[in-house]
């Protein structure tokens, strides 16, 4: 996944942009202390610790970032998804909750839905899995593994139907889809 970064024309945005992670970090810090108030640079030296997967340390860099501006709707965000890979997942449903109160009604929230899916269906809450999956696909209809995944939660709730739904429609966006195919063999032998 790649975050958009600070608005600026900061060198180490450009070093994230190249991809070079490592190098964006030592900026940023650079960045940071020779003007602590620089929210685009938390934002950046999150995005390259999460492009690393350095989870650990894009949730410190939130935390640093939030001192500066508690509500900044990217960072809360940025500290949401680095608890889901943490395995904090009470910690990122409510960081996700509270970015969706303070993003704009014009943004893209479908991966904020799909990552609470992910999280309900880690908590085997079922029903509220399917709710955020159903959102997501609503808004970002043709992302194949999240239909995939919505059919498993109702495979998992017992709804084989709409299960079975969700199957056929990720396979109508990819017919080759492994696990929604091997999904639907389940669904199907049951219903039997």
């Amino acid at each position: 996944m790649m975050f958009r970064v600070g608005e600026e024309s900061l060198l180490s945005s450009t070093f994230y942009h190249e991809g070079k992670y490592n190098e964006a970090i030592v900026e940023c810090e650079k960045e940071i202390a020779s003007n602590e108030n620089n929210i685009d640079s938390y934002i950046t030296l999150t995005c390259s610790y999460i492009a690393i997967k350095d989870y650990a340390k894009a949730y410190n860099t939130t935390q640093r970032g939030r001192r500066v501006q508690q509500y900044h709707p990217r960072l809360i965000e940025m500290q949401a998804i680095s608890c889901y890979h943490l395995g904090r997942n009470i910690e990122s449903l409510n960081l996700l909750q509270t970015y969706l109160s303070y993003t704009s009604q014009e943004k893209d929230v479908s991966e904020i839905y799909y990552y609470m899916g992910e999280i309900y269906l880690r908590l085997s809450q079922y029903h509220h899995a399917d709710i955020a999956l159903s959102t997501a696909v609503s808004i970002r209809p043709s992302e194949v593994s999240w239909w995939t995944r919505l059919g498993y939660v109702r495979e998992k709730s017992k709804t084989y139907k709409y299960s079975l739904e969700a199957y056929q429609k990720a396979l109508s966006f990819d017919s080759n889809c492994f696990d929604a195919l091997e999904g639907k063999k389940r669904v199907l032998s049951t219903l039997r």
